[in-house]
């Protein structure tokens, strides 16, 4: 999760005007879980094996994560004036999504990452309009 953090931060310090905010947000994950598809989902499936401390540091890491997600999707639909429960759980849909498709599809269709950085974005912006109505 650190690492996942730092690179999702890095990318995201590199935009340029070309790509928004949430593509390269959505291309940092797609870049790291390709590096290591397990890496997560170790995580994931482990937390109740870890120490208290290991798992408070992996919970306050998820929480970090999902605050960049929410400040990207808050700087892209600038006015969404989402509730703060809305926006929760649209970030928690966006990144289960993120992991699912990553994981489970990565095998099961031809598609190069950067396609599948392309849909993914364009399917986050359509739920973030989802989301305002």
């Amino acid at each position: 999760m650190d690492d996942l953090l730092d690179q999702t931060r890095l990318g995201l310090k590199r935009r340029n005007t070309k790509q928004s905010k949430l593509r390269l947000f959505v291309q940092a994950f797609v870049t790291f879980q390709s590096s290591d598809p397990k890496k997560l989902t170790l995580i994931d499936r482990e937390i109740n094996n870890l120490s208290c401390i290991q798992r408070e540091r992996i919970t306050i890491l998820h929480q970090e994560y999902a605050q960049c997600l929410m400040s990207v999707i808050n700087t892209e639909a600038a006015g969404a004036n989402l509730s703060t429960s809305r926006m929760v759980i649209l970030v928690h849909a966006i990144i289960g999504m993120l992991q699912s498709v990553v994981l489970y599809c990565q095998d099961d269709f031809n598609v190069s990452p950067q396609k599948v950085v392309d849909e993914l974005t364009n399917i986050i912006i359509g739920a973030v309009a989802a989301a305002k109505r």
